[in-house]
């Protein structure tokens, strides 16, 4: 029953979290983080940050797995833009959780996997918006993260 009480609770919290987390231009702090299931992540560029959208996933949670669905769709209403420059490098910052593993595409066009080093990536020269989908595993599961970029 309490192990059932818990998954509620993350549940409810994923939810608020998925409306509401992300959808001011203000970052993730440690104290906005304390959950240590949902992962926080921040984006940075050269001048402006944003939080990024946690869309599907697949986590442990006091030992039950729990799976959330969301889409592009909520990319558009829920997130911010984070403004950058050509060919600026854009680096995620993991507030409470390490991946084990990190993948990045671009998913705007092609779904083109772009190279990551040291929790960055370099934007391309061209302008226009690009949508990013970011792979994460983690030690209890995985998760998509979702950014949009507007390069000028």
């Amino acid at each position: 029953m309490i192990v059932r009480n818990m998954l509620f609770v993350f549940l409810i919290k994923l939810f608020v979290f998925s409306l509401v987390g992300c959808s001011s231009e203000k970052v993730f702090t440690e104290e906005d983080c304390t959950d240590v299931f949902i992962p926080c992540v921040n984006a940075h560029s050269s001048t402006h940050s944003v939080k990024v959208l946690n869309g599907s996933s697949s986590l442990k949670v006091g030992g039950q797995h729990s799976e959330s669905h969301a889409d592009l769709d909520s990319l558009d209403k829920d997130s911010a833009i984070l403004r950058a420059s050509k060919s600026d490098k854009i680096t995620l910052e993991f507030i409470n959780k390490t991946p084990l593993s990190l993948m990045v595409y671009d998913g705007t066009y092609s779904s083109k996997e772009v190279l990551v080093d040291d929790l960055s990536f370099v934007l391309p020269d061209e302008t226009g918006i690009y949508v990013y989908e970011i792979y994460a595993k983690y030690s209890n599961g995985g998760v998509i993260h979702y950014l949009k970029v507007e390069v000028k």
